[in-house]
């Protein structure tokens, strides 16, 4: 507060200090420059010089956002900081996070911004290798090595010589894929299928897992030996709705991506922006992409994204949100998410005859959150014989 009297001047400083004052200037010496100065001057003396962190903080998202992960919250300065760093090292990373956090680009980030980043990253999608192929796909195979082996073949492994390999889903891992892995990982070299010689390599790791993998480790799901091999550093991606001032941001983002692809001028208002930080986004940045471009694709040219826009595609998300794909499963229309999540669940749960995993990948949740609402919600547990 500044205040000024030019009577019993004296008794007012006095008053003034014992209110805390600390600075005093007389009325009759009284001119804007000067309280400006002064009010500068003791701002400065009393606020943190937070101005390198601030800096850094502001260079770590500038770097990111070049990827695509963009936001302002702590958060994910903290992610982006982590991203950086560990990405000059040549530890292998592993990637944490619920499904649609961004795991892919926070490995894309580690790559480019590493030593190896003059040769392509190369990723394994373990969910989409049949476990008969697993080993020919990473290690290759020789001509002759089992029927359908036309010619030799480099497996992934090989062409990722020199640079980085990304194993998406690795907690979807067999017990008997972890042990082929196992010593490829350990001692970088590997023999084909059906070959004679090993191969030398040399291979950075990230892995990326919406799963508990230390958790899976403990229930003897996963192999700890490899675990700990490949895991050099966690780095947990938060969900979407623990850093809810990025959601605008997001928003933004996206929007400019749309108008830059498309050639329009469609815009987002500030309304719009606060009701999509009401929403819980379970499916995290991926599923409000999608809302985004529900909402773009029928915009004109140069509209406006406005809060009924939003709560109408939120209203309608995945109309319908769950289908089991059976004929016994009742669709939940989803009106509210909140409300119908515990609907959504039994309905996954009666469709999938109470297969945790099915409904997880169903849902495009985790498992491991698929216990925890059957829980939440006191849910029975559906035994598989009552499906017989």
């Amino acid at each position: 507060m500044v205040t000024g009297s030019d009577k019993n001047f004296s008794a007012s400083i006095a008053r003034a200090r014992d209110l805390g004052g600390k600075r005093f200037i007389a009325k009759t010496d009284l001119k804007s420059e000067q309280i400006l100065n002064t009010i500068r001057d003791e701002y400065r003396s009393t606020t943190p010089d937070r101005s390198t962190d601030d800096k850094e903080a502001q260079e770590a998202l500038d770097i990111v956002s070049r990827f695509g992960l963009v936001g302002v919250s702590p958060a994910l300065i903290r992610i982006a900081k982590q991203l950086i760093r560990y990405a000059k090292t040549n530890l292998n990373v592993m990637l944490a996070g619920e499904t649609g956090t961004g795991k892919k680009i926070a490995a894309n980030i580690i790559h480019a911004l590493s030593q190896r980043n003059r040769k392509q990253m190369i990723t394994v999608d373990i969910v989409n290798i049949s476990r008969e192929l697993f080993q020919s796909e990473l290690f290759g195979h020789v001509k002759g090595a089992f029927t359908g082996a036309l010619a030799d073949k480099n497996g992934l492994f090989l062409e990722a010589d020199g640079s980085t390999l990304f194993i998406d889903e690795i907690g979807d891992m067999s017990l008997d894929q972890q042990a082929n892995l196992l010593l490829p990982v350990q001692e970088q070299r590997f023999r084909p299928v059906g070959g004679n010689s090993e191969k030398n390599v040399d291979v950075r790791f990230v892995c990326a897992t919406n799963r508990d993998i230390p958790a899976m480790c403990k229930a003897e799901r996963f192999r700890s030996d490899l675990f700990h091999r490949l895991n050099g550093v966690t780095i947990t991606l938060p969900p979407l709705r623990d850093r809810k001032d990025d959601i605008p941001v997001i928003a933004q983002y996206w929007v400019k991506q749309f108008n830059h692809k498309h050639g329009t001028e469609i815009t987002i208002d500030l309304d719009a922006r606060e009701t999509l930080k009401q929403y819980p986004w379970y499916g995290n940045v991926r599923e409000l992409e999608q809302t985004l471009n529900r909402i773009l694709e029928t915009k004109p040219v140069n509209g406006a994204i406005t809060s009924t826009d939003v709560q109408e595609a939120v209203s309608t998300q995945a109309e319908p949100l769950y289908s089991g794909g059976d004929s016994r499963s009742e669709v939940v229309p989803v009106q509210n998410m909140e409300k119908s999540k515990r609907a959504i669940l039994i309905e996954a749960l009666n469709a999938h005859k109470g297969n945790k995993s099915k409904v997880a990948n169903a849902l495009d949740i985790t498992r491991d959150t698929v216990y925890r609402w059957i829980k939440e919600f006191g849910i029975q547990e559906y035994q598989k014989d009552d499906w017989r």
